[in-house]
């Protein structure tokens, strides 16, 4: 009887279908102003305004935490353990410091003009920046094909000439 043995990669490509599992950097990294380490577990949104980053939790153990852990979303070298108000499904926010990694302000962005990586295919882009989302950028994430906990590698980049829309200025009335 022949015996099959299977590397801890081979079996992760074979469940998730995902070849692109390295984590480290290429020539195609050079324009990424944002990567995300994610650890969740089920189904969970990550919102993205301007400097601020914060999770909307939709199903099973909130992201980092099962089975008694804690383990931290990596947003570029920063840690962050997202607190989580009692029963609370949206996150605290975490404020990224570096000006390169923030996304600008009042820019509205399409799939052409802001690009997001996803490390599986089970992740999507739900909402790009726009005015009527305050200029929000939200993702989905979606394991709950998997039993346990999934991490994820998001790279986000957009070019630096791209302008700020403009509020529109509300009308005085003459008196």
């Amino acid at each position: 009887m022949k015996k099959l043995i299977l590397s801890a990669m081979s079996v992760a490509v074979l469940l998730t279908g995902c070849t692109t599992m390295n984590n480290g950097s290429s020539d195609d990294d050079k324009d990424v102003k944002i990567t995300l380490r994610l650890p969740t577990d089920g189904a969970d949104e990550v919102y993205i305004r301007h400097d601020k980053l914060w999770y909307v939790h939709l199903e099973n153990c909130y992201p980092g935490q099962w089975s008694g852990r804690n383990d931290p979303t990596i947003i570029n070298d920063d840690k962050w353990y997202p607190q989580w108000p009692y029963y609370h499904m949206t996150s605290d926010k975490f404020t990224m410091t570096n000006p390169a990694a923030i996304l600008p302000a009042n820019v509205e962005f399409t799939e052409d003009t802001l690009e997001v990586k996803f490390s599986d295919r089970d992740s999507r882009v739900t909402q790009y920046p726009n005015a009527t989302n305050e200029y929000t950028l939200v993702l989905y994430m979606d394991d709950r094909g998997f039993i346990g906990p999934v991490w994820r590698t998001v790279k986000i980049s957009w070019s630096n000439e791209l302008e700020a829309v403009e509020a529109p200025q509300a009308e005085v009335a003459a008196e």
